[in-house]
């Protein structure tokens, strides 16, 4: 039987640079590499979803809120809204910001600590997530 070696064996992989796309990052809920994508806000797949709508697929509500801040539309621009696809996998926390994102006499007190790391923009007030959106499919 060979020696044991006391050294603990790593994986290869850990030594790589790890980067992450957009749409992934969202998917993880990655809010410090979203900050640092330049144009995040306009960023669309293939199928012209945004990473707001996978933020919100994934329920990562502080990846979703940031996103708002920063310009992503709240009714997207996809076959399906970001509240679309909230809804269809469950996630009732993004589903709430969403739906309470900007409505009337809505301000930063609306959102639990745990749900938003910053005030809402007075400059993005009156845009509302629309429910009567159509689903394209």
């Amino acid at each position: 039987m060979p020696p044991v070696s006391k050294q603990p064996r790593t994986c290869p992989c850990k030594l790589l640079p790890q980067s992450l796309s957009s749409f992934t990052a969202a998917e993880y809920g990655d809010i410090h590499y979203l900050s640092k994508v330049k144009d995040i806000a306009t960023r669309k797949d293939d199928a012209g979803y945004s990473p707001l709508h996978l933020s919100a697929q994934f329920n990562h509500v502080a990846a979703t809120v940031f996103l708002l801040q920063i310009g992503c539309p709240v009714d997207g621009v996809g076959e399906f809204t970001p509240l679309h696809r909230a809804a269809f996998s469950g996630a009732v926390a993004a589903m709430k910001v969403l739906l309470e994102w900007n409505a009337p006499g809505n301000d930063a007190s609306t959102f639990s600590d745990k749900e938003t790391p910053s005030r809402i923009s007075a400059s993005t007030r009156g845009k509302f997530c629309d429910l009567l959106a159509r689903d394209n499919r």
